[in-house]
């Protein structure tokens, strides 16, 4: 019995027989396909793979069955107390055995269920950790942990509604935490969430989620965002993190805070992390940040080779994926067709693909001349087929090629598993064999046709000489082939019948299969595809008119919505609050995902709303009847002129209500406040004559100064007075 994110809980032919059913019964139950109640997945069902029933959509008979027997188990619970007392054994230490050795069962089905509601439901908290800021695996974790909580806050919310007595509330809220602890114990890493395990502070954690959503809060609000700033990360040198990870490795399993005590005595000993004669050791966060980082690996000393191999090792795919959007596969590989490109024919253009796994749709090519498989095309390719679907995988498959560190830092970024192809078992990537079937069923047939890749060696892999020689002289442009690669050449597969899939009939497209088969992941927000794969961010000025874009000759002006009062409002407060003409204080970020189309604008990394084009009125809009925008414009106008006159008259009636106003209207009126400096005045009569009298060679004393007459000069900055002598000035 297990449980899956999209069909809920599944049991066996096994796990139906322990509840009561016999083989009679069930064969007739699944060979009446139109009757039966009871719904297989026989896709899933191979070898190593029994065939699985959805319980949920099981007859009421069968599903009270199930109930019964696990009512059963407490039946058999109370006979071993029975047993236990008569025995005159220890009865508490029985107790507390079967409890532990139940919640050690408990645990598997708990992680399997939490996992798959986590998946299910994470995307709908990520716009706002988005808007908040962080980067995309950060917004991921947050995420996750809001969805626990949320299922955490349900399941109380169940016990409080179905129990009447507090009591009984009581009994079933501690085995809710026990239940819950030991799941998140050894579930939280594949779940994917940070939480406290310890049992004080997870109830501590539990008690803040609900307290806070019964208040009114927002999960959002709840799980606040806890700021960077730690700074121990960077005081283990190479020295302390090889003692570290021998300590962790040393045999005995010694937990993170056996490790820090150990490494803080040595750190005493040596004379490590002292600070102005203080001893300021590492945290218990960076040692155990350290141990994560690396414990996939240093796991191979602390497992048996087994158990590393099938927890830490990747698998092969033994069947297609049932669900569209949980495995795509990307892979680059010269188009199969004779092209001219700069005088020269030959295979010159290179085609990067993508298929989603469970319906063989061919979401998007991209192309490039030669055949380089730089990063950015590769990362470019998945954002264009996330742009198209509106999902991403859960699993994206590549080979590890020139682009593949690149594509492997992006995916770890946006929260996308990336499966590598082992060396030597390249051939065995699914999108590979995609390809040849696209290249054998539809490129085999154009004039130009080159053949298969260089490696193929099949009996139908070569064209022949004449066909070749003739596809060369009439092949077409690389842009043209190109632009068919892109666009026909899709279409032409997504729309072809599949006539066998996986040795059964199919009689289906892959556009059919797309549509009628579930996701693994959810719908993205619009904001979670404008983040991570935007074709371009634009940071363009803000005026009066919107922001204005320029791609390929054409403009597009983007503007805020204004089709509601409450918009209208928002936007009069963008307006307001952005400075106009400014080159760098005006500029806002438009994240366009199709340009045309409504679009993320953020100014500062905050986030402003939706924008869409600016809607144009037509000249003589009233005259015409065609009012709706142009009264939408007219009313945001009104709003910005009626707020900044609120707001003119707010600040001069602060002024008439200031004690100082009559000071600050005289220094609003005066001249040159602070810029004036008082000194002392002095005569400068006698240093004028004695200038004046050296420019003619006469002597001082010989210049009767007391009947020269002076113009008076005052300077204005400093206040010094100068008398300039107007007559007199020479007798001879």
């Amino acid at each position: 019995m297990r449980y899956d994110s999209t069909h809920g809980w599944l049991v066996t032919k096994a796990d139906l027989k322990k509840a009561g059913f016999d083989d009679v019964e069930l064969r007739n139950e699944i060979r009446n396909d139109k009757k039966s109640a009871i719904k297989s997945i026989t896709s899933r069902a191979c070898r190593n793979r029994p065939l699985e029933f959805v319980v949920k959509d099981m007859p009421a008979n069968y599903q009270l069955v199930l109930q019964q027997h696990f009512m059963e188990l407490g039946e058999r619970h109370e006979e071993t107390m029975v047993r236990a007392h008569a025995m005159g054994a220890n009865i508490t230490r029985v107790a507390v055995e079967v409890t532990a050795q139940t919640l050690l069962v408990n645990q598997q089905y708990v992680v399997e269920e939490l996992r798959g509601y986590i998946e299910s439901n994470y995307n709908q908290y990520t716009p706002w950790y988005l808007m908040a800021g962080l980067n995309g695996k950060s917004v991921i974790g947050y995420s996750k942990i809001c969805a626990l909580a949320q299922w955490a806050y349900n399941m109380v919310a169940m016990i409080e509604a179905e129990q009447p007595t507090e009591r009984d509330r009581n009994r079933l809220m501690r085995s809710l935490r026990a239940n819950l602890i030991t799941a998140l114990e050894t579930g939280k890493v594949q779940m994917e969430v940070k939480v406290p395990t310890n049992d004080i502070r997870f109830s501590q954690w539990l008690d803040m989620v609900i307290m806070g959503m019964k208040a009114g809060k927002r999960l959002e609000e709840i799980i606040a965002i806890k700021r960077k700033g730690n700074v121990n990360p960077a005081r283990l040198t190479d020295e302390q993190q090889k003692i570290v990870e021998n300590l962790y490795i040393f045999g005995n399993a010694m937990p993170v805070q056996h490790i820090l005590d150990k490494l803080t005595e040595l750190g005493r000993l040596k004379g490590w992390w002292m600070e102005s004669g203080e001893y300021k050791p590492v945290s218990y966060n960076t040692i155990r940040n350290h141990i994560k980082e690396h414990e996939n690996r240093l796991e191979l000393a602390r497992a048996s080779q087994i158990s590393y191999f099938n927890n830490k090792v990747v698998q092969f795919s033994r069947y297609y994926p049932v669900n569209i959007n949980y495995g795509w596969g990307i892979d680059g590989t010269a188009h199969n067709e004779n092209v001219e490109h700069k005088g020269y024919v030959g295979q010159a253009m290179y085609a990067i693909k993508v298929f989603d796994y469970a319906s063989m749709r061919l979401l998007t090519v991209a192309t490039a001349a030669g055949g380089k498989e730089p990063a950015e095309l590769v990362i470019n390719t998945v954002k264009e087929a996330i742009r198209i679907t509106g999902y991403k995988p859960y699993i994206l498959q590549s080979d590890q090629g020139p682009a593949y560190q690149g594509l492997k830092a992006w995916c770890e970024e946006v929260g996308i598993h990336l499966l590598p192809a082992g060396v030597g078992r390249s051939r065995s990537k699914v999108v590979e064999a995609l390809i040849g079937h696209v290249d054998n069923a539809i490129t085999r047939y154009l004039q130009g046709f080159s053949g298969m890749n260089r490696t193929a060696s099949g009996p139908n892999s070569r064209v022949s000489d004449a066909y070749f020689t003739r596809g060369k002289a009439t092949a077409r442009s690389l842009g043209q082939a190109s632009e068919w690669v892109r666009k026909e050449s899709v279409e032409l597969w997504n729309t072809h019948i599949i006539q066998e899939l996986e040795g059964q009939p199919c009689g289906k497209t892959p556009h059919e299969l797309w549509k009628e088969k579930k996701s693994e992941t959810a719908k993205l927000p619009f904001l979670e595809i404008a983040r991570l794969a935007a074709v371009k961010n634009h940071t363009v000025r803000l005026n009066n008119d919107g922001a204005e874009i320029q791609n390929n000759g054409h403009k597009y002006t983007y503007f805020p919505l204004i089709g509601t009062p409450e918009q209208q409002a928002h936007a009069d407060e963008v307006f307001a609050r952005i400075p106009r003409g400014d080159r760098e204080g005006s500029q806002v970020t438009i994240q366009i995902v199709e340009y045309g189309k409504k679009a993320p604008v953020y100014y500062k990394n905050q986030f402003l709303g939706i924008w869409e084009q600016v809607k144009r009125v037509p000249y003589f809009a009233t005259f015409e009847g065609d009012t709706a925008d142009y009264n939408n414009m007219r009313a945001l106008q009104n709003l910005q002129i009626d707020n900044a006159r609120k707001k003119v008259e707010e600040t001069r009636q602060a002024l008439r209500n200031h004690p100082d106003e009559e000071k600050i209207i005289e220094l609003a009126s005066t001249p040159l406040t602070g810029r004036r400096r008082l000194s002392g005045q002095y005569d400068k009569e006698d240093l004028n004559a004695f200038e004046m009298g050296a420019c003619d060679n006469v002597e001082p004393e010989a210049i009767a100064v007391d009947k020269v007459e002076y113009k008076t000069l005052v300077d204005p900055d400093t206040g010094e007075t100068y008398y300039i002598p107007i007559n007199n000035l020479n007798n001879g």
